[in-house]
């Protein structure tokens, strides 16, 4: 699996969870990245200060699996 098309950036929901799962972040897309800093990413959100924040990867098989859980 390719990290290219399917790293995403998660933002929590809630910042009184203590045991983070399935459905408490809400993914984003990473736009890019600065590459001479490598410490500057460009992603689809405007994150609160302080809110945690979580690298995602997406899979088939867990997409397949929200998909399912959504309906």
């Amino acid at each position: 699996m390719s990290v290219r098309n399917n790293l995403f950036l998660g933002l929590a929901v809630s910042e009184y969870i203590e045991d983070f799962k399935q459905g408490d972040f809400l993914s984003r897309n990473i736009l890019g990245a600065d590459s001479a800093e490598s410490a500057h990413l460009l992603w689809g959100a405007y994150p609160r200060v302080g809110q945690t924040v979580q690298f995602q990867l997406r899979d088939s098989k867990s997409a397949r699996e929200d998909l399912i859980l959504a309906f």
